[in-house]
């Protein structure tokens, strides 16, 4: 398929430059980072095939080289104003900066790997327990204390971890 910018707005031209301005109509797919490119033409594809509206997250170029993550909305309206605007079959692509989303995200797992290393690290057993009893998660300390593995711990309910003459 023929991937071409046909029109910006102006959000669109603060993130790309305007391509209008340097007489230019570049292929989007040069704005579309490499490991990305394949999947964004399957997205089209299936777009152009299917109709309505679909959803791709991918990362962009932006004017200078910085590379941002996007969530891509596309639609591709039946035959309306804008074929008849544009005398071919079209597309519509409303992109949203995830960036930002994106090094939250990053971060959090950044941090849920340090929890994880410290907690596997502890000299303390380390139980956590559900609502209802079951063991949900225990630290390698835990299961040499109780000699059992993960596995089995996290199969069973804290009343099985007591003593018989401590249950209730």
């Amino acid at each position: 398929r023929d991937v071409r910018v046909l029109r910006l707005n102006e959000t669109a031209r603060k993130w790309f430059g305007d391509p209008t301005r340097v007489g230019e109509n570049p292929h989007f797919l040069r704005l579309v980072a490499a490991a990305h490119r394949g999947p964004f033409l399957a997205f089209l594809e299936k777009l152009f095939a299917e109709g309505g509206r679909h959803k791709h997250e991918l990362q962009i170029l932006r004017e200078g080289g910085a590379v941002h993550w996007v969530t891509a909305t596309a639609i591709r309206p039946e035959r309306s104003w804008v074929h008849h605007a544009f005398d071919r079959e079209v597309c519509m692509i409303s992109l949203t900066d995830v960036s930002p989303l994106k090094a939250i995200q990053r971060q959090l797992r950044q941090n849920e790997e340090q929890s994880h290393a410290i907690v596997d690290a502890m000299q303390d057993g380390l139980c956590i327990f559900a609502r209802d009893g079951r063991v949900v998660e225990v630290n390698p300390a835990a299961c040499r204390l109780m000699g059992r593995s993960k596995e089995k711990l996290t199969s069973m309910r804290v009343g099985r971890l007591l003593p018989v003459s401590e249950r209730h």
